[in-house]
C-alpha cells in the first residue's frame, strides 16, 4: 500500500487482497487458464469472490505468450487484458 500523492485519506492497493487477489478469498490465485482465482482447495472464484462452477479454459498461445478467451481477448499471465484478435473468436 503506498499513500497517493497530495491526498490525505487515499491509499493505493499495489498487491494483496482486493488488488490482485479476491478480498474474501486471500488465498487464492490467479489462473490464467481460465482467467479466475483458484484458491488450495481447487475451488474458482471471481474478482468478487462469488464462486464460479467449471470454467472454460482459455487456449494457450506459445509465440505470443498470452491467453485467448472465446471472444479474441487476449490475456497476460496477471490478467490483463493487452488486446484483442478477432481471428481468434470461437464461435458459440
Amino acid at each position: 500500500m503506498r499513500r497517493l500523492p497530495d491526498a490525505d485519506l487515499l491509499l493505493e492497493i499495489l498487491s494483496g487482497p482486493g488488488a490482485d487477489r479476491p478480498w474474501s478469498r486471500p488465498d487464492a490465485r490467479y489462473d490464467p487458464w481460465t482467467g479466475f482465482f483458484k484458491d488450495p482447495d481447487g475451488e474458482y472464484v471471481d474478482r468478487r469472490g462469488s464462486e464460479v462452477e467449471n470454467p472454460p479454459l482459455r487456449r494457450f498461445l506459445p509465440e505470443r505468450r498470452l491467453w485467448a478467451d472465446r471472444f479474441g481477448g487476449l490475456w497476460n499471465r496477471y490478467g490483463i487484458q493487452v488486446g484483442t484478435d478477432p481471428s481468434l473468436r470461437i464461435a458459440a
